[in-house]
């Protein structure tokens, strides 16, 4: 092999390791710019509306009775390893109009009694407090829940006279060690 053999070697060697760190470097940037545009939250209640039409399971807004207020927010999370999606709906009444939607909940919907274990062994809480909210979360068996992949919750505030609806999803989820960061954290609860 001559030496000008060897040199076009190393160039093409070189060349091909520049290649590779552009593309690696490239390849991670991309996927740190593209995980931080990917979490976000939306609050407009057309992405509500958008989301009954393919859920069964949360309420209708014409079906939540005289409301002073509706709070709604769409949390979603996406990276390399997982995709999360909430559906977070509060409406707020005065004291009587809560009471009487309070009834509606717990006639409509069947909650889990008991607590809840998924394949891995790991057991959940399915009834749990946060900011004065009392939540359980709804029968797994009745509304095709998985625990905690996918699941609904409800909670009530007799203080605030207010009633969260909760529908979560994320495949890749294997443990909620905390109810009350959980909310914060994949839910947009504030």
């Amino acid at each position: 092999m001559t030496a000008k053999t060897k040199q076009m070697i190393r160039r093409i060697l070189l060349t091909f390791v520049i290649i590779v760190l552009v593309l690696v470097f490239g390849i991670a940037a991309y996927i740190a710019v593209w995980q931080n545009t990917h979490n976000f939250t939306k609050t407009n209640l057309k992405y509500y509306e958008q989301f009954l039409q393919t859920d069964t399971v949360m309420p209708r807004l014409d079906a939540l009775g005289d409301t002073l207020d509706l709070d709604f927010q769409r949390t979603r999370h996406v990276n390399i390893l997982y995709t999360s999606t909430a559906y977070l709906l509060t409406a707020s009444y005065n004291e009587t109009e809560y009471e009487m939607q309070k009834q509606v909940v717990l006639q409509k919907y069947e909650f889990e009694t008991e607590t809840a274990t998924n394949v891995s062994g790991n057991s959940f809480d399915v009834r749990f407090s946060v900011d004065g909210f009392d939540f359980g979360v709804l029968s797994l068996d009745r509304y095709n829940g998985d625990m905690p992949h996918r699941f609904y919750c409800i909670g009530t505030s007799d203080t605030e006279y207010k009633i969260a609806y909760l529908y979560f999803t994320d495949i890749d989820l294997d443990v909620i060690p905390s109810w009350e960061d959980f909310l914060r954290h994949d839910c947009g609860w504030e």
